[in-house]
């Protein structure tokens, strides 16, 4: 996963000011088609209708905004990338099948327990509409703080998510339930059941991450009234 951060570090340190101003120059011409050009990828690749709410978003929300200096040129690759000290900004195609899997709809609320870098909450703030709400927590200062100034750089998406500081995310936000949608952004040793009990009775939807040691991490989506535990 931290192939794509090793390979730019060797680079950084081998080529001069000069030569680097003139590669992010160039990148700066291409930018826009490369964006598009990933984007093109991902709703191929995952059979997303570009006029749909998910393929909108995608079109519209620039995943840039979520790196820092230096490492825009990964903005606009499908892999994850190490953007701060213990925060992993997952790869494009992990971040919209997570959507997909559970389907945000206009005015839902939604919880995202691990902020990471910020472009799922952003997605998921495209989807929700302007009646919809995102709160995003993490038990990180430093990546709450990341995740914050990332989403406030989406002028598309002002006044529907918050990120806020929580010990323990894995018990949820009990002050502002029932949640329409949670999401688990990370592997668990076991069940949040507390973050089953937030969901809303009706329509709630729960993904989360079990960690599963050698054979990798199993992701699981609970929908309430319907399936009671769905691998996918």
């Amino acid at each position: 996963a931290d192939e794509p951060d090793m390979a730019t570090a060797k680079l950084v340190v081998r080529i001069s000011d000069e030569q680097r101003d003139r590669l992010l120059a160039r990148f700066d011409a291409d930018r826009e088609a490369r964006r598009l050009a990933l984007v093109r990828y991902i709703t191929e690749r995952l059979k997303i209708d570009e006029r749909s709410s998910l393929g909108l978003g995608l079109l519209s929300l620039d995943r840039i905004h979520c790196f820092p200096r230096g490492r825009e040129l990964l903005a606009y690759v499908d892999s994850p990338v190490r953007n701060h000290p213990g925060m992993t900004e997952s790869a494009l195609h992990a971040v919209v099948m997570t959507v997909q899997a559970v389907t945000p709809k206009p005015g839902d609320h939604v919880l995202i327990c691990g902020a990471k870098g910020g472009y799922l909450a952003a997605l998921v703030a495209w989807m929700v509409g302007e009646k919809g709400r995102v709160t995003c927590i993490d038990w990180q200062a430093e990546v709450a703080k990341y995740a914050r100034n990332s989403l406030e750089r989406f002028r598309e998406i002002a006044g529907r998510w918050k990120v806020e500081l929580r010990e323990d995310v894995t018990v949820g936000l009990a002050g502002d339930i029932p949640w329409n949608v949670t999401i688990v952004n990370g592997a668990l040793p076991k069940i949040p059941y507390e973050l089953l009990r937030q969901l809303n009775d009706e329509n709630g939807r729960l993904l989360f991450y079990l960690a599963g040691g050698g054979d990798g991490d199993v992701c699981y989506v609970i929908r309430k009234n319907e399936e009671i535990v769905r691998e996918e």
